[in-house]
């Protein structure tokens, strides 16, 4: 098995605070119930709370960012403008599996923590979920516009991106879709997906904790 799935999960959980979805086409509904494996660094999904009968609104999914994340000290970027003001955009890797994402419009829908909670604590007790210690839920989904990820295959990589309409000035946003961003070049880069619409990039997950006195509650997984 490739590597990448868990240096980049690793990678986004460790410095992030989320699990990011691989592969990128991948789905995870919130509500969705399974395993981690921490080994692999993968999740195996079995269900939903909704086959438990707990169908709850999600809230949020209004505020927008397009953040940058690049891996600490390992990633170095530079934006330009070339002819025919056509925007470029470099990036050099210091080692193997260094990450560069960008999202485009990137919003955050979650389930209610506290009526989840509720709703799965009251069928634990009364008998109607038997409810395995090992599961997690998707408590949260990051969706993006446009996303971009770059991973680096070893020391030393460099990818070039760059844009096919004119940009007004330097420091465009790498996955955004109305540039029309394509890979220009690159050396020794072990995966590259570009203004990529559509994507649900990364999600929030918690389990249930059992204390030995009192009931059992949620908390954030990983």
């Amino acid at each position: 098995m490739s590597k990448v799935p868990k240096r980049y999960v690793r990678e986004i959980r460790d410095n992030l605070g989320r699990f990011p979805i691989w592969p990128l086409v991948d789905d995870a509904p919130l509500g969705s119930i399974g395993f981690f494996s921490g080994r692999k660094a993968v999740f195996s999904w079995k269900g939903s709370v909704s086959a438990f009968g707990i169908n709850l609104k999600a809230t949020g999914g209004v505020k927008q960012i397009s953040e940058l994340y690049t891996s600490k000290g390992a990633v170095q970027f530079r934006f330009d403008v070339g002819l025919n003001s056509i925007g470029e955009a470099k990036f050099g890797f210091r080692q193997s599996g260094a990450v560069a994402t960008q999202c485009y419009d990137l919003s955050l829908s979650s389930l209610p923590l506290a009526a989840l909670e509720t709703e799965l604590v009251k069928r634990i007790k009364s008998g109607q979920i038997k409810w395995d210690k090992r599961w997690v839920v998707v408590t949260g989904i990051f969706a993006s516009k446009s996303f971009t990820a770059l991973i680096s295959g070893g020391r030393r990589c460099t990818a070039e991106l760059a844009t096919k309409l004119p940009v007004t000035g330097i420091g465009f946003n790498i996955a955004d879709p109305n540039l029309d961003i394509g890979i220009a070049a690159g050396d020794r880069m072990e995966y590259q997906a570009v203004a990529e619409k559509g994507i649900e990039p990364f999600i929030k997950v918690h389990c249930l904790a059992f204390p030995k006195k009192g009931d059992p509650y949620l908390k954030p997984y990983g």
